[in-house]
């Protein structure tokens, strides 16, 4: 039948089908197999059930597809293949993810240092969670202490200790001093 469009659309490589009711018909013939197999790679991509993908229809790589978030609960929509690709969906629940994981590592890179850094000391490693949070060790001379383990790192390990150390090297200094 007879149809008005824009020139632009008209001269569009992006489809071949510049005729809305011959573009519903072409996708309404080819849906469903495209739909299954897209959806197969995309659970085949995604294996945590992050994802639910009952909903999806999958067009073509131009047009986004939307699925919902098990996470967030909220429903999202992204180009096919950059969700493929990247193995990522929805943006907010990546990014909390990869903070989660990023944390991970570095608590865990914290606690090798204490151990291998202040052998004789003994921690309580039941409230270590995060890096930043105050947990209770106990120095080889007997100190119980409460401190961050970054603060423990930075500095020269139990307070009081560390106190008669530096005032031990303050004496030293002096008697130096005097000496001259």
């Amino acid at each position: 039948g007879w149809f008005t469009q824009k020139a632009r659309i008209l001269r569009s490589t992006r489809t071949k089908y510049h005729c809305d009711d011959c573009l519903t018909d072409h996708l309404t013939d080819r849906s469903g197999d495209e739909t299954e197999s897209w959806i197969a790679k995309a659970e085949a991509v995604f294996t945590e059930n992050e994802y639910n993908f009952d909903n999806t229809i999958y067009v073509d790589s131009l047009t986004k597809v939307e699925f919902l978030c098990n996470r967030c609960e909220k429903k999202r929509t992204k180009w096919p293949a950059t969700m493929l690709n990247t193995k990522k969906g929805c943006p907010p629940c990546d990014r909390e993810k990869g903070n989660k994981k990023r944390l991970e590592i570095r608590k865990k890179e914290v606690l090798e240092e204490l151990l291998n850094t202040f052998s004789g000391y003994t921690f309580e490693l039941s409230k270590f969670t995060t890096v930043n949070k105050n947990i209770t060790y106990i120095c080889d001379q007997g100190h119980s202490r409460k401190g961050t383990p970054t603060n423990l790192l930075g500095g020269s390990g139990c307070r009081e200790c560390g106190i008669k150390k530096a005032s031990k090297a303050r004496q030293t200094k002096k008697r130096l001093w005097v000496k001259k």
